[in-house]
Protein backbone atom coordinates (compact mmCIF):
# COMPACT_ATOMS: atom_id res chain seq x y z
CA UNK A 1 0.00 0.00 0.00
CA UNK A 2 1.35 3.46 -1.31
CA UNK A 3 2.46 6.28 1.67
CA UNK A 4 -0.25 9.43 1.28
CA UNK A 5 1.56 12.98 1.85
CA UNK A 6 0.15 15.93 2.62
CA UNK A 7 1.42 19.31 1.61
CA UNK A 8 0.80 22.97 3.61
CA UNK A 9 1.28 26.15 2.42
CA UNK A 10 3.17 28.54 4.38
CA UNK A 11 4.84 32.13 3.10
CA UNK A 12 4.80 31.00 -0.08
CA UNK A 13 6.07 27.45 0.18
CA UNK A 14 4.83 23.69 0.16
CA UNK A 15 6.06 21.59 3.27
CA UNK A 16 5.67 18.35 2.87
CA UNK A 17 6.63 16.13 6.39
CA UNK A 18 8.18 13.15 5.26
CA UNK A 19 8.60 11.80 9.02
CA UNK A 20 8.37 12.30 12.42
CA UNK A 21 12.03 13.79 11.92
CA UNK A 22 12.29 15.20 8.55
CA UNK A 23 10.04 17.78 5.78
CA UNK A 24 10.18 19.30 2.14
CA UNK A 25 10.13 22.33 1.80
CA UNK A 26 9.01 23.49 -1.88
CA UNK A 27 9.47 27.60 -2.66
CA UNK A 28 7.00 28.98 -5.33
CA UNK A 29 10.02 28.23 -8.12
CA UNK A 30 9.62 24.73 -7.74
CA UNK A 31 12.75 24.28 -5.42
CA UNK A 32 13.14 21.66 -2.56
CA UNK A 33 14.72 21.55 0.29
CA UNK A 34 14.80 18.77 2.78
CA UNK A 35 15.06 19.64 6.75
CA UNK A 36 15.67 17.55 9.64
CA UNK A 37 15.37 18.06 13.26
CA UNK A 38 16.30 20.09 15.46
CA UNK A 39 14.23 22.36 12.99
CA UNK A 40 14.78 26.39 13.87
CA UNK A 41 11.52 28.24 12.87
CA UNK A 42 10.44 31.53 14.26
CA UNK A 43 7.40 32.31 16.19
CA UNK A 44 4.43 34.23 13.96
CA UNK A 45 1.68 34.00 16.24
CA UNK A 46 2.34 34.43 19.97
CA UNK A 47 1.23 31.06 21.73
CA UNK A 48 1.28 29.71 25.24
CA UNK A 49 4.64 31.11 26.21
CA UNK A 50 6.34 31.88 22.95
CA UNK A 51 5.91 35.53 22.36
CA UNK A 52 6.06 36.83 18.74
CA UNK A 53 9.56 37.05 17.36
CA UNK A 54 10.94 34.80 18.97
CA UNK A 55 13.18 31.74 17.33
CA UNK A 56 12.63 27.98 18.16
CA UNK A 57 13.88 24.50 17.59
CA UNK A 58 11.48 22.14 16.49
CA UNK A 59 12.38 18.56 17.73
CA UNK A 60 10.14 16.07 16.56
CA UNK A 61 6.69 16.62 13.88
CA UNK A 62 3.61 15.02 13.61
CA UNK A 63 0.06 14.61 11.56
CA UNK A 64 -2.72 15.02 14.04
CA UNK A 65 -6.16 14.48 12.54
CA UNK A 66 -7.75 17.76 14.71
CA UNK A 67 -4.95 20.24 13.80
CA UNK A 68 -2.61 18.59 10.97
CA UNK A 69 0.71 19.40 11.14
CA UNK A 70 2.28 19.59 14.34
CA UNK A 71 5.67 20.98 15.68
CA UNK A 72 7.07 19.90 19.21
CA UNK A 73 8.96 22.26 20.98
CA UNK A 74 10.77 21.91 24.35
CA UNK A 75 8.32 18.84 24.59
CA UNK A 76 4.82 20.93 24.34
CA UNK A 77 2.94 20.27 20.98
CA UNK A 78 2.03 23.24 18.78
CA UNK A 79 0.13 23.84 15.35
CA UNK A 80 2.56 24.61 12.20
CA UNK A 81 0.46 28.37 11.72
CA UNK A 82 2.18 29.22 14.78
CA UNK A 83 5.67 29.19 12.99
CA UNK A 84 7.54 30.49 10.15
CA UNK A 85 10.53 28.20 8.08
CA UNK A 86 13.05 30.84 7.57
CA UNK A 87 15.79 29.68 4.86
CA UNK A 88 17.57 30.54 1.42
CA UNK A 89 17.20 28.54 -1.66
Amino acid sequence: MGRAFYNYTMNNKYIVPLSAHSLLVVNSQGYIRELFCPIRMQCIKAVHTIPFGTWVHVDKLAISAKHHLMYRVNGTWYVYECFAIIIHF
